[in-house]
């Protein structure tokens, strides 16, 4: 059986514009994950997409999981301790049956802390090589001393504790105690 032209044309039409809709909504649905640079600006940036991740993670009863990464030339376990201490400090608010936090491998290039809302993930924030995660720069004085890199230090015992649990490590890999 022959079809007139413009019926073929036209189901090749309705063909096209629904995988066309479908290739949207898919896109839709998925996002790239924002990525903070380790930079002046970062702390802010943090701050915001923190916020909106326990949002989020409210709204839709998720669980948030925070994977700290060290970067390259970085082999204190310390290191990734603070920086992992600064994100469950900042993610106070939030449930903490909620939270999930770990280590992960080394990673070329920057230290990062990556944030997942579920299964996907959704913040990558890049810390400078032997630094701390900012997220507090607009807090108080008073609260800006639970954090590692503007006010909190570890006493000396817990300092060589935490060395001797992390035998790599060396000391131009520490970060700088303020």
């Amino acid at each position: 059986m022959k079809y007139p032209s413009h019926v073929i044309f036209g189901f090749a039409l309705i063909v096209s514009l629904s995988v066309l809709g479908s290739n949207i909504a898919k896109a839709q649905n998925t996002h790239e994950p924002m990525t903070v640079a380790g930079d002046g600006n970062a702390c802010e940036l943090n701050a915001i997409h923190l916020d909106n991740l326990m949002n989020m993670a409210r709204e839709s009863g998720a669980r948030i999981f925070v994977i700290a990464h060290l970067g390259r030339g970085e082999t204190s376990l310390y290191l990734t301790h603070r920086r992992l201490h600064n994100a469950r400090t900042y993610l106070r608010r939030f449930n903490p049956e909620k939270i999930v936090i770990t280590e992960g491998e080394q990673v070329a290039g920057l230290g990062r802390v990556e944030f997942y809302l579920g299964s996907e993930l959704t913040l990558i924030a890049l810390v400078a090589r032997g630094g701390d995660l900012c997220v507090n720069c607009c807090e108080t004085e008073v609260l800006g001393r639970l954090y590692y890199g503007w006010g909190k230090k570890d006493s000396r015992s817990r300092q060589k504790q935490l060395q001797h649990l992390t035998p790599q490590s060396n000391n131009r890999s520490q970060p700088s105690q303020q």
